[in-house]
């Protein structure tokens, strides 16, 4: 999973050549003239004739120093559109990200500089622990202490 990239939101056509679609995207939307290689390339599950969404397109790429390339160019490229490129992770590390995803949005609010890496959420350059920041981060307040008579 080191070398996938999962594309979201490429319009999706029925008999397609993934591999010819994804070189089309990458020369025409992000930009990137040179030639890049592929291992495999595939759409995720089964097509479904019915389905408004296009399903996402995963690319395993031959080298790495190309998908990182590929993924650190998107985010300019692809600003204000509806297609993501995202990094592929094993399940359980998905797990982790998704616990993080609804303190990710309700932090965004406050801090200018919120951002998940692997399954690390970081606030202002700083690591967020659940245990120790909840209640500063989250504007929660701890249980009140009962006074002692």
């Amino acid at each position: 999973m080191r070398d996938n990239l999962i594309f979201s939101g490429i319009p999706e056509t029925p008999n397609e050549d993934c591999e010819a679609v994804l070189h089309h995207f990458l020369e025409n939307k992000l930009k990137i003239d040179e030639y890049i290689s592929f291992e495999r390339v595939h759409r995720m599950g089964k097509p479904y004739e019915f389905k408004t969404k296009p399903r996402n397109i995963i690319a395993k790429f031959s080298f790495f120093k190309d998908r990182e390339f590929a993924r650190r160019r998107a985010p300019q490229k692809l600003k204000n559109t509806n297609i993501w490129v995202n990094e592929q992770f094993p399940p359980e590390i998905e797990e982790r990200r998704k616990k993080l995803y609804p303190v990710l949005r309700l932090v965004r609010q406050k801090h200018s500089h919120v951002r998940i890496v692997v399954d690390k959420l970081y606030i202002d350059g700083k690591l967020y622990n659940p245990e120790d920041n909840a209640e500063e981060t989250l504007g929660t307040q701890g249980d009140a202490k009962s006074e002692s008579s």
